[in-house]
């Protein structure tokens, strides 16, 4: 739909709560400006500078995110106190600006644990399958993004609904006669499992491209390209890595950023995966 998360929750919000309850201008601007920090919300905890990215809407998304998506994995171990967070935020004394520092720094080590259950490379890899699979429904027209658009109907999208529209858009691309849009109706449609294979690579090879090594898996097995997904995460790929809604080239190169050791207050992130050690290229044949 090519519309940011700022541009979207401005229009969320703008529906469902400037509607009932109107915002003076002065509120508006610093929500709506992914710079401003400065503001009343933060003025009393400078120690909020050390989080440069930091806003009212990004924060109040991570909390969302770290909260719930915790409770569905059951990741409980290590989570954020949100309670304890909002009773610091609600003191205005300046003693507790430590205490909020490393309340942050708690959320996105939250966060980051997460990454156990959805940084794993085979969930990583259908992850990419259907980064594939929608962008060839919305190139070739079977997936109409403009239902997505009315903030009510997407506030309202779960996932299980939203897999039925992919469902259906990809039932439609197989019935046009599209050979790999068969293969994913098979795979979305029927949750066909698919075959996780490894790729031995020597460690001073120079790779180029995931593009070219998926060009070269597809000519060794015979089959077009678009079948061929492969993932390494030490190696640059044509999706990149986001941490923390931040966009990175490689899982690597985001775990051992600057960026990483000030959002969580940790020297460098862990190999999770074991993908940055494991001296192969994970990939699947569609």
């Amino acid at each position: 739909m090519k519309m940011s998360k700022l541009k979207y929750s401005k229009l969320l919000i703008e529906t469902f709560i400037d509607s009932k309850f109107p915002l003076p201008d002065s509120i508006k601007k610093i929500l709506w400006d992914p710079k401003y920090v400065d503001h009343s919300s933060f003025e009393r905890i400078p120690l909020f500078s050390k989080f440069r990215d930091l806003n009212i809407l990004k924060l109040a998304g991570d909390i969302d995110y770290a909260l719930r998506d915790s409770y569905y994995c059951g990741r409980y171990s290590n989570s954020f106190d949100y309670r304890y967070f909002q009773t610091l935020v609600d003191i205005e004394s300046e003693n507790c600006q430590e205490e909020i520092t490393e309340s942050i720094r708690e959320l996105y080590r939250s966060i980051y644990a997460l990454n156990s259950v959805y940084g794993n490379f085979i969930r990583r890899l259908m992850a990419l399958i259907f980064v594939r699979l929608t962008n060839f429904l919305i190139d070739n027209s079977f997936l109409q993004m403009d239902q997505f658009k009315n903030p009510i109907k997407y506030v309202e999208l779960d996932d299980d609904h939203f897999m039925a529209i992919i469902n259906e858009a990809t039932k439609k691309a197989a019935n046009s006669g599209y050979k790999w849009a068969k293969e994913m109706f098979e795979i979305v449609g029927q949750f066909k499992p698919v075959e996780v294979n490894k790729l031995e690579i020597a460690n001073k090879c120079k790779i180029k491209s995931f593009e070219e090594i998926e060009q070269n898996i597809a000519k060794i097995n015979k089959v077009d390209p678009i079948r061929v997904v492969a993932i390494k995460n030490n190696f640059p790929y044509a999706y990149g890595y986001t941490l923390f809604g931040k966009q990175f080239k490689s899982y690597g190169d985001a775990i051992k950023s600057n960026y990483f050791k000030e959002m969580t207050g940790l020297r460098k992130g862990t190999n999770r995966t074991g993908l940055l050690d494991d001296n192969s290229i994970s990939y699947v044949i569609i």
